[in-house]
């Protein structure tokens, strides 16, 4: 686990005591800038800032503040040995505030399902309270990776996963590509490719067919179409046509990108 470095900013006022009544808990939270006291991290990110400030207050003075983040697997197992920071110039105090800021990044979070930020406070009379602030660890909305169409003569390969078919071309020889039965097809912006989301994307009206790479001559394109097909959204980025000839006639290849969602829009269902 890497040795992330902490930035505490330390706000202190003046002590007070009172020796009088039965000792209460100090009162205390780490929150973030929206109140919160968790947020996620999504893996199909690279990275998440985490940032989030930690108070305590206590009429009869602070004694001892420890900070730990400490890693959950899903079966709320620890992993590895817990981190401790190094909390100071708070003994005696009755308000104290410190800035919680690192970075997580995909390595740090390997295998977990949660990584918690756990502070205990304890005043002067050794009444003591804990607070956490959590990052939930969350799987990729979706994979991603590449997909190959072919058409050389009739045989046709790669679209049924997409719940696509291809069995013609048009006249001006453009690649006729039409959703299978129980397929939805959608022609969407090139934008819409960085969608991290199914949410995210404004799904068009169905359309009927995908024709727009050439079977006469390479080229290169940025065309980004969708389906969605047992239960899941496909989303495609064709990048490459690239057009042979071989034994069996004329030979298509398309290629390009794709993200697989687990997700259907709401509209699809």
């Amino acid at each position: 686990m890497k040795n992330f470095k902490i930035v505490m900013i330390l706000v202190a006022a003046v002590a007070m005591f009172c020796s009088c009544g039965n000792p209460e808990a100090p009162t205390a939270s780490i929150l973030d800038a929206n109140g919160m006291n968790e947020m996620t991290f999504d893996l199909a990110n690279a990275s998440v800032d985490v940032k989030a400030t930690l108070t305590a207050n206590d009429a009869k003075g602070l004694k001892s503040i420890t900070l730990t983040r400490t890693s959950y697997d899903a079966n709320n197992e620890v992993l590895g040995t817990p981190a401790e920071y190094d909390v100071k110039d708070y003994e005696g105090k009755t308000e104290y505030t410190a800035e919680l800021s690192e970075t997580l990044a995909k390595a740090d979070v390997e295998g977990a399902a949660k990584v918690v930020y756990e502070a205990v406070v304890t005043n002067q009379k050794d009444a003591q309270v804990t607070v956490a602030y959590t990052v939930n660890v969350v799987a990729p909305a979706f994979t991603e990776g590449t997909f190959e169409w072919v058409r050389e003569g009739n045989n046709r390969t790669g679209l049924d996963t997409y719940g696509l078919q291809w069995t013609s071309n048009a006249k001006a020889v453009q690649a006729v590509i039409k959703p299978l039965e129980g397929a939805k097809l959608y022609i969407l912006e090139a934008a819409d490719y960085a969608a991290t989301s199914v949410s995210a994307i404004t799904f068009p009206a169905e359309a009927t067919q995908y024709k727009s790479v050439s079977c006469e001559a390479n080229g290169d394109y940025n065309d980004v179409i969708a389906t969605v097909y047992n239960g899941k959204t496909y989303v495609m980025n064709v990048t490459r046509g690239t057009v042979t000839t071989s034994a069996a006639g004329t030979k298509v290849t398309i290629t390009g990108n794709v993200k697989t969602f687990e997700t259907t829009p709401v509209a699809a269902k």
